[in-house]
């Protein structure tokens, strides 16, 4: 029973990672803009904010590939019913969109 709260405990964790992500693609998306279009980088600078939410947004695809083997190791001894259903298909659908960005569309440009 404790070892579900921590898997639990750590898949909310990979979900504040995921929302960090997205948080990091807004800012990198809002950065190209204002490069392209000629007026610099970011006006407002909070120090340390930025940091933090790059960290955890390169952070969450290691803790994703975590979790989904956790989910794995859960489904396989027939526990699936111990985790948050919506939660799980959350960490995996982020999963399979951040190995898309970091590894494949990289790779492509």
């Amino acid at each position: 029973m404790r070892t579900i709260r921590i898997i639990i405990f750590f898949s909310r964790v990979a979900a504040i990672c995921n929302g960090c992500f997205i948080i990091y693609l807004v800012l990198q998306a809002i950065e190209r803009h204002r490069l392209l279009a000629g007026k610099g980088e970011l006006s407002l600078y909070v120090p340390g904010i930025k940091e933090l939410i790059i960290t955890l947004a390169i952070l969450s695809i290691f803790i994703n590939a975590a979790m989904l083997i956790c989910y794995g190791i859960l489904f396989a001894i027939k526990r699936r019913n111990w985790i948050p259903r919506w939660l799980a298909i959350i960490n995996m659908a982020m999963l399979l969109f951040q190995f898309w960005h970091f590894f494949i569309r990289h790779a492509t440009l």
